[in-house]
Formats: structure tokens, sequence, C-alpha cells
């Protein structure tokens, strides 16, 4: 069993995640307009200046129907956007309460 060694790993996790998501880029409604379908990841990346976090993938990497999603926090609390990419590609955007 696993008590104190454990408990103490997921401490570690969940302050390494804290720290990780305080490094991610925080996305403004102007950059959002920006970005466009068809644009690829390291466009929208320039555009925002910084990696998202990966919500979701679906399928390998450079096959057929490889589906991600991106999320990035905006600066107000509880904005954000997403964005669906298929095969490299933006295919969907979205965003709640960006300023």
């Amino acid at each position: 069993m696993c008590f104190k060694s454990c408990h103490l790993r997921r401490e570690k996790r969940a302050a390494s995640t804290e720290s990780a998501n305080s490094d991610k880029a925080k996305i403004t409604k102007a950059a959002f307009d920006q970005i466009e379908n068809g644009m690829t990841y390291d466009e929208v990346k320039n555009i925002i200046g910084g990696e998202g976090e990966l919500l979701s993938e679906a399928g390998n990497k450079g096959e057929q129907f490889h589906a991600v999603v991106y999320m990035y926090e905006g600066e107000a609390a509880g904005s954000n956007a997403s964005f669906t990419f298929l095969d490299g590609k933006l295919q969907v955007k979205g965003q709640y309460g960006l300023k």
C-alpha cells in the first residue's frame, strides 16, 4: 500500500501542474481575432505568444484524421479560448469572456 509517499507524489504533480499552467501564454480578444481557420498550431502560437494546454488528442500525428484541441486562458477570470486542429490545420475556434 502507498500512503505518505503517494500523497507526496500527488502534491508534487499538482504543484508541477500549477507551475506549468502559470507559464502558459494568456490570450486576448485581439489575438483571438487575428487567428483564422487553416492556420497551423505554430502560427497560432506565434500570434498568442506561447503554448496552450493540450486538452485532447485523437489519432496519430502525421496520419489522416489526427485531431488536437488546445485551450488558452484569458486575462479575465474564467475567460478562455479553444482551438481544434485536424491534420495540422485549424478547423474550429471558440472563446468565452475574452477582452
